[in-house]
């Protein structure tokens, strides 16, 4: 499901700023864990890695728009 809505997110809103998020698994992955409060851009992330890219991943995303409201859906 979280991959699912990551790629609904890249499609939406790619090219736009976003920030990274902390993950709330019980053992966050070190390599993401350095990218927490990072700004990035949707579509190419931090050396290539997005949030919700890699299977398992629990990290988020905040979206960095003016929009108040968010359409996710596809």
């Amino acid at each position: 499901v979280i991959y699912q809505a990551h790629q609904g997110i890249k499609k939406k809103y790619g090219g736009q700023r976003a920030r990274w998020l902390p993950s709330d698994a019980e053992e966050p992955r070190p390599e993401h864990q350095k990218n927490y409060g990072k700004v990035y851009i949707i579509g190419e992330g931090i050396d290539g890695v997005e949030p919700g890219d890699e299977w398992g991943c629990k990290c988020g995303v905040e979206i960095l728009t003016d929009e108040t409201t968010l359409d996710l859906s596809e």
